[in-house]
């Protein structure tokens, strides 16, 4: 099973394409940070606990996801394992090393598929509260991090939707795990 990361600029259209490849046929890991927030609301909690507990329930949820992710084609986590591992670091709730060994033992594969920030779709609702311009301060913060540990990456084009899922599952191969998509 080959596992990849879909991230990038909150907002930018990542789950509305994953959520169209789903019913294609992939496998695709849900968000962490938007099943935490329904979860914590529907217990009547505020809808973010605190950056720490945030970035520890993030991990915790995508290592849940990676290792209970089924089939023979690709893995497609939304955000997943590498904005947790972000996170953590960023807070101090994990080390370097730390932040390394999760990259060894949850593997995922290159390039990383991010989506750049894009106005002109970008909403806020229930669970997504950033304005555009925290959303554009997030990707950017995101850029810095993978340069910083030179990690491989292709930005999906701004196109509708049906295009973009396209473009990714070209990136990614079939839902069987075939090359063509």
């Amino acid at each position: 099973m080959r596992h990849f990361t879909i991230t990038g600029a909150p907002g930018a259209g990542k789950t509305r394409v994953l959520t169209l490849l789903a019913e294609r046929g992939y496998t695709v890991v849900a968000e962490a940070p938007r099943a935490i927030i329904r979860d914590r609301r529907a217990r009547g909690l505020s809808p973010r606990p605190g950056p720490r507990e945030f970035a520890g329930a993030i991990l915790e949820y995508a290592c849940r996801g990676y290792r209970e992710a089924r089939g023979t084609g690709p893995v497609l986590h939304d955000r997943g394992l590498l904005d947790g591992i972000a996170m953590g670091l960023a807070l101090g709730l994990l080390s370097p090393e730390e932040g390394r060994a999760l990259f060894v033992d949850f593997p995922m594969e290159a390039p990383l598929i991010l989506f750049p920030p894009w106005a002109d779709i970008y909403r806020t609702d229930a669970e997504r509260d950033q304005t555009y311009t925290e959303a554009v301060g997030a990707y950017g913060r995101l850029l810095a991090f993978l340069a910083a540990r030179d990690l491989a990456f292709v930005e999906v084009p701004r196109l509708d939707v049906a295009a973009r899922a396209d473009f990714v599952a070209d990136l990614v191969g079939a839902p069987d795990g075939s090359q063509e998509a």
